[in-house]
């Protein structure tokens, strides 16, 4: 008597519950999944196919796997030439996708009553991303002038 486990007494039972939602959100939800796919795959598949039907398979992922044809466009000026070597650099496409998660995560900062040299912080920060992003319009601008607008990417 008075042996029986208290009823939500440790404190550290959330971390058992993080650990297996983790565990099975990204571990053992994707196995299963995977492996109920594959047998449906199996089962589905035929199991005698002729040559005809394998050369036709093949034809079909070969043709899948073409891909156009690309066009160079001719651009009118070094200016733009260098706006366009810009917009294609894979750093160009790093910078902005840093400087999104970086304004994210100083989104998510802000809070209730902050210090003022915190607060200070922020808006020099939004003022740097502003001006990246102002940069990027701006030199996409330049370097693909109207075709800028017929993406809709």
């Amino acid at each position: 008597i008075g042996l029986q486990p208290t009823y939500q007494f440790s404190r550290w039972n959330w971390f058992f519950v993080a650990a297996f939602i983790v565990a099975e959100a990204f571990m053992v939800l994707p196995l299963v999944v995977g492996v109920v796919v594959d047998n449906i795959k199996r089962k589905s598949g035929a199991v005698i196919s002729t040559d005809l039907q394998n050369n036709w398979t093949l034809f079909e992922k070969k043709i899948a796997d073409l891909k156009p044809i690309r066009h160079h466009i001719q651009l009118k000026s070094q200016i733009q030439t260098f706006a366009w070597n810009i917009t294609r650099s894979p750093y160009f496409n790093q910078l902005i996708l840093s400087t999104i998660i970086c304004n994210m995560v100083a989104m998510a900062s802000d809070h209730y009553n902050p210090s003022e040299g915190w607060s200070l912080a922020l808006g020099y920060l939004n003022w740097l991303f502003f001006g990246v992003y102002w940069f990027e319009i701006c030199v996409k601008l330049l370097a693909f002038r109207s075709r800028f607008w017929a993406s809709r990417w």
